[in-house]
């Protein structure tokens, strides 16, 4: 199963990540002040929706500059999304 968590500098964006993830029907499974997780609901369009999601927050660079740490679980393996994609 697909899932994404992140760590922001501030809770300034934390609902506006939530709001992103949330218009791809991506549920946030934990909600803590300035850490997010999302996870995908085992579907198969779970994939180009989390990537779709990436590529909003990569557009928005207000956005990751306050994203402290962004890990991308594939179900196999963890990759750094924030220094690998976002930045």
């Amino acid at each position: 199963m697909f899932s994404v968590e992140i760590h922001m500098k501030s809770e300034a964006f934390d609902d506006v990540l939530d709001t992103i993830f949330r218009e791809r029907e991506l549920p946030c499974s934990l909600r803590e002040p300035r850490m997010r997780i999302y996870t995908g609901q085992d579907l198969k369009s779970d994939y180009g929706r989390f990537w779709a999601v990436f590529f909003d927050i990569k557009g928005h660079s207000q956005i990751v500059e306050q994203i402290k740490e962004c890990r991308w679980f594939d179900g196999k393996e963890s990759k750094d999304l924030l220094n690998e994609f976002l930045r």
